[in-house]
């Protein structure tokens, strides 16, 4: 193989630099300074591909025909999203082509392909060497050599085999990819629809005195608002007299229970602050009813739980800190369904698929200060492949309401609360790399055997521009 430096690519999309994070200028590396040094490594073993009684066919393109991106990721028929969803999200971290580049390069003496993985257990960094073949196979990757080898390669070191590849989590290829520590945050701390209607439902009982065993507890009331003060509590239950509670429901359109959360806190709040002038409440019971509700906000839908809050924290702290993360959805989306998949018959709805990995790339508050977070389908773009999601924005007697459809593109910008509803869990890179070798010593790495075993936006405006984009 020459030793010619390879072509400068096209500036990747605005969209994939995370927040405060600069595109890279480094410019586009050589075989000499910027892939994977292989000085020493003649002696090792070729490894035998991946899986007994498929067919492979040698390849002569280059492994990297212009810089790495991420419209070279494209899933096909087999389910390895959350692999191609690492990889997306690995291609968004500031210097994250380079890291690819770094991490294979093919032999100009033999042609066969060297790549540097690392153990799941220990995260220690392993060499390992392939013939340069392809299966031959629609269900996986396909065009860009590079994808088809990590593919290949974990498939091979990481799954035992192509047959074992369907189905897993982006956690373990940032591990194995990268050499890091990884989180794998689990249904309860993304998926809080159900706090949200308690919250809500919570806040109706209260205006209207109405406790129960099976919803609200009077209990209830008393700890999360009045904090435990049985006095506090019967202040305010003496003021709130059956003309005021008729009131109340008049003002929220006679709605009672979770529906309620359509409403605005502001409006409310100036509807309860003429009721206090009306017939006095005492000062300090009026103050410990607006603290909570400006704390909690039960009331609009576009109000953030704490539990939502973090999630949309941490997806932004990982991105600040140049962190590669990915979601996966649940298997229950909400909505009529619009098919299956194609890679593993999953559940289609309004733009997102069920059981699924998605890359996160960024996160933005708009005007309206509504809180968004930007994904990437790694079935990619085009009539066939793209599948995302948009809102329309419709202006009902209940409020705002953000209703989900589907798009032609890879990328969505989903509403914080959507993203919280459909994503079950949450995969950030997150740590320091303690394996990966440096250029200049990456041949003295320990080569040995071992193996690893791992299991159109036509809603909310204003939203973020987007690229020309591209389970």
């Amino acid at each position: 193989m020459s030793s010619t430096p390879l072509p400068r690519p096209p500036a990747l999309p605005r969209a994939l630099t995370p927040p405060g994070l600069r595109e890279s200028k480094t410019p586009a590396p050589s075989f000499e300074n910027g892939l994977l040094n292989i000085s020493g490594l003649s002696g090792v073993a070729r490894e035998a591909n991946p899986s007994s009684g498929f067919l492979y066919k040698k390849r002569s393109k280059p492994l990297f025909p212009h810089m790495p991106n991420t419209l070279d990721v494209k899933q096909w028929g087999v389910g390895d999203c959350y692999l191609m969803a690492a990889l997306i999200s690995i291609l968004n971290m500031a210097g994250g082509p380079q890291i690819i580049l770094q991490m294979m390069r093919q032999d100009p003496e033999s042609g066969d392909v060297f790549i540097r993985l690392h153990d799941l257990a220990t995260l220690q960094p392993r060499i390992m060497r392939f013939e340069k073949s392809i299966i031959v196979s629609w269900e996986h990757a396909r065009d860009s050599m590079w994808v088809q080898f990590i593919e290949k390669a974990y498939a091979g070191f990481a799954r035992g085999g192509y047959s074992k590849i369907a189905g897993g989590h982006s956690h373990d290829c940032f591990k194995v990819l990268l050499g890091v520590a990884s989180n794998h945050l689990v249904e309860g701390g993304v998926v809080v629809k159900a706090e949200t209607d308690k919250l809500a439902g919570l806040f109706s009982n209260f205006l209207h005195g109405i406790y129960n065993e099976k919803t609200v507890k009077r209990s209830d009331v008393l700890q999360s608002i009045f904090h435990n003060d049985e006095g506090t509590m019967r202040t305010w239950e003496a003021w709130n007299t059956s003309p005021r509670k008729a009131r109340w429901s008049s003002f929220l359109q006679k709605r009672i229970g979770a529906a309620i959360r359509f409403v605005e806190l502001d409006d409310f709040i100036t509807f309860f602050e003429a009721e206090c002038k009306t017939d006095v409440l005492d000062p300090a019971v009026k103050e410990t009813v607006l603290n909570w509700l400006r704390d909690q906000n039960p009331l609009s839908r576009k109000a953030y739980l704490p539990s939502q809050l973090d999630v949309y924290r941490r997806i932004s702290a990982a991105l600040r800190a140049n962190k590669a993360v990915a979601a996966g959805t649940t298997k229950d989306l909400t909505g009529r369904s619009d098919g299956k998949g194609f890679s593993g018959g999953e559940s289609k709805v309004a733009g997102m698929v069920a059981t699924h990995a998605y890359a996160v790339l960024r996160v933005r508050e708009d005007a309206k200060h509504r809180l968004w977070i930007l994904i990437r389908n790694p079935w990619g773009e085009g009539f066939f492949f793209g599948y995302g999601r948009a809102y329309d924005e419709v202006e009902t007697k209940e409020g705002t309401v953000f209703r989900p459809k589907k798009t032609g593109s890879a990328e969505s910008w989903l509403h914080l609360e959507d993203f919280c509803d459909t994503c079950k869990e949450l995969y950030i890179a997150d740590g320091e790399n303690t394996g990966m070798p440096t250029i200049a010593n990456v041949a003295s790495v320990d080569t040995g055997g071992g193996r690893s075993r791992s299991s159109a936006v036509s809603g909310p405006p204003p939203l973020p521009p987007r690229p020309g984009a591209t389970a």
